[in-house]
């Protein structure tokens, strides 16, 4: 009987699988994930989700998971409607609801974050991803939001990893959504503090307090001093906790808008002309 010994190329194609695998964890353990089970308690197939899925080592770092835990409906409707937007990144000033979630966002996802939080464990974080659909006349302009939540003893940690992100490319006849969704381009938008609400490790995540009543009237705005005699129709000076943007902070935020194709042209210009009238 005669063995014919394998070449190393044969050799060589036979162990890529494994290589594979060995590549894929290594990348895991360097990255922090945690190899547990993917569960889905909603998921349309076209980045609408809510998910369970293991923490990644950055979540450890900011505290411990306390789950799972049960929260009301209500509440949770009350936690998403309490979301804002930073006034200073609208260039609508007469918009009245700065809202990351609009009604019927609240609606759809507050019983199914409820669902996931009440079944993670201490292991697990919760994953919300939602595209919004606006689009300009015949063109398409969605936008991609991806928040990850868990709850820490009395607070609800909840990080934007993309916030209204313009997504490009027709990806409804894609299957693999990774490379969409990292190419995705966020706009330059900040997150309002709210009461109830604290920044966590960056602006882009916020520490809720579950047992703050959303409910109760907000507090009375501050008042106007007293006119200075003498000064006439002069507007009275009202104390702010933040000093306001300069005309070219706020021209250099516009020139980024603008840079990133997020704003027209005309939007581009008519702004810019009512920010310098207003020097």
């Amino acid at each position: 009987m005669i063995f014919l010994r394998p070449s190393p190329f044969a050799l060589a194609m036979t162990n890529q699988p494994m290589k594979k695998i060995l590549f894929t964890i290594v990348i895991c353990m360097m990255t922090g994930a945690v190899f547990a089970k993917t569960t889905y308690i909603y998921n349309n197939k076209r980045m609408n989700y809510v998910k369970i899925e293991g923490l990644h080592k950055e979540d450890l770092k900011v505290c411990q998971p306390t789950q799972p835990v049960t929260v009301s409906e209500a509440k949770m409707r009350d936690i998403l409607k309490a979301i804002k937007f930073s006034r200073s990144f609208i260039l609508k000033e007469n918009i009245e609801d700065a809202s990351v979630f609009t009604e019927r966002e609240v609606n759809f996802f507050a019983p199914k974050v409820i669902e996931a939080l009440s079944q993670a464990t201490e292991k697990d974080r919760v994953v919300m991803s939602y595209i919004t659909k606006d689009p300009l006349f015949i063109m398409r302009n969605d936008r991609l939001t991806i928040a990850i939540l868990w709850a820490c003893g009395d607070d609800l940690h909840m990080r934007f990893e993309k916030l209204l992100a313009k997504l490009t490319g027709d990806y409804d006849k894609r299957s693999d959504y990774s490379k969409i969704i990292s190419q995705s381009r966020g706009l330059r938008i900040g997150l309002e503090l709210g009461d109830g609400q604290a920044y966590g490790k960056t602006t882009d995540e916020l520490v809720i307090n579950l047992n703050y009543d959303f409910n109760e009237p907000p507090p009375a705005p501050p008042v106007a001093a007293e006119p200075a005699k003498g000064k006439g129709k002069e507007a009275a000076a009202v104390v702010s906790n933040q000093p306001p943007k300069t005309t070219k902070e706020r021209l250099k935020e516009l020139d980024d808008l603008k840079l990133d194709g997020l704003i027209t042209e005309k939007e581009y210009k008519l702004k810019r002309r009512a920010i310098i009238e207003g020097l």
